[in-house]
């Protein structure tokens, strides 16, 4: 592989700063170039990034392109500008705003290059469809100017999906890949290969295109050719597994089962929605409830007739002169009207303390919220 180029648009949100420029799991993180910006600052001119696309209907103003060159051939900052030039003229960018990040991780640098999708003269946001082909034509002028081996259409790395699937389980995917390599071409027999690939937790089943498939010891199925550098093609697995009796092999969805009656059970992060969900005095609240929330909702209750803690904290104690129907609604916080600073507040600690937020912040809170009597610090 001589580089490999990967680019989509992308959003400015805080977390996406905090993965170019704090990532944890690099070793090194280098600013390399700020360009195009009144700042020299790299966290600074991404933030001016995300406010100039704050008036305009643009969800993701920045793009945002992986270099990963060879590990065995580090570039210049010559070599990195004029690449980075090669990319921009063919991505139509030239004269966008831009920063280049340099991650070293796991020992190999890799590069992060994201531009700011508005031109500084004005107009609407890029438009970066159909930019496959501009990273394609990029790669092979890159090969040619760096006189680069060139990457063959076969044998490219996996996608990033799988390496995290492998990662998940506590396995290298491209480890694997080498291991299985070196037993294809030592082996001997079909047999003797199948014993091999039992020892590293591998089952070989038969496919409907591809004859031979393997199920990877976390449940993945992959066409045994693309786990063997060089991609060898049918007839060559026929001929090195030709003892192999193809319809005595399981088939995929039984090899499935075996490989995930020994995989452990692993908790996966559930993304939490941030909603709001308040006890209205009136029933003038219930007409504005949003579309969707019928209004005669009842509130949920426990089996002792009390709210649940995450709606008691909000709503307060009820009093005992108070009328005992009452409704909830559902509230979405409007980051749209909502102040820069108010949003922070909302992403740092507002959504999982809403009632010390909204006191903290009264201008925004909705219709019947009932403020604390003490102030959070």
């Amino acid at each position: 592989m001589a580089v490999l180029i990967k680019g989509k648009s992308i959003q400015c949100a805080q977390k996406s700063r905090d993965h170019y420029m704090q990532g944890k799991e690099n070793d090194r993180i280098t600013v390399r170039e700020v360009l195009g910006f009144a700042t020299k600052d790299a966290n600074e001119a991404l933030e001016m990034v995300e406010l100039s696309a704050k008036g305009t209907r643009c969800k993701k103003p920045l793009y945002s392109v992986k270099l990963n060159p060879e590990p065995d051939r580090l570039w210049t900052l010559q070599e990195l500008r004029q690449a980075v030039e090669m990319l921009e003229a063919n991505l139509g960018l030239t004269g966008h705003p831009r920063v280049v990040v340099e991650h070293k991780k796991h020992g190999r640098v890799h590069y992060h290059i994201l531009w700011s999708r508005f031109h500084p003269d004005g107009g609407p946001a890029k438009n970066m469809g159909n930019d496959y082909a501009a990273h394609q034509k990029t790669q092979r002028e890159i090969e040619r100017a760096f006189k680069l081996r060139p990457m063959m259409a076969r044998g490219r790395d996996f996608k990033q999906s799988e390496v995290e699937w492998a990662k998940r389980y506590g396995f290298d995917i491209f480890a694997l890949r080498k291991e299985i390599t070196a037993d294809f071409n030592n082996v001997r027999s079909g047999l003797a290969f199948i014993a091999a690939l039992k020892t590293k937790g591998v089952v070989l089943c038969r496919g409907d295109k591809s004859q031979f498939v393997i199920i990877l010891p976390w449940g993945q199925h992959k066409a045994l050719s693309s786990m063997i550098y060089g991609r060898p093609p049918k007839a060559v697995l026929r001929r090195a597994l030709a003892d192999i009796d193809i319809n005595k092999l399981p088939t995929v969805a039984e090899g499935k089962a075996q490989v995930k009656a020994t995989l452990p059970k692993i908790k996966r992060k559930t993304h939490r929605r941030a909603h709001i969900y308040i006890r209205s005095r009136s029933t003038h609240a219930a007409s504005r409830q949003p579309s969707g929330f019928p209004a005669t909702s009842r509130r949920p209750e426990t089996a002792t007739g009390a709210l649940p803690k995450n709606l008691a904290l909000l709503a307060g104690t009820p009093k005992e002169t108070e009328a005992p129907k009452q409704i909830l609604a559902p509230i979405r916080p409007d980051r749209k009207s909502w102040p820069y600073a108010a949003i922070i507040d909302w992403e740092a600690w507002g959504h999982e303390f809403p009632a010390q937020f909204f006191t903290v912040w009264p201008e925004l809170a909705p219709i019947g919220f009932v403020p604390m009597a003490e102030p959070p610090l």
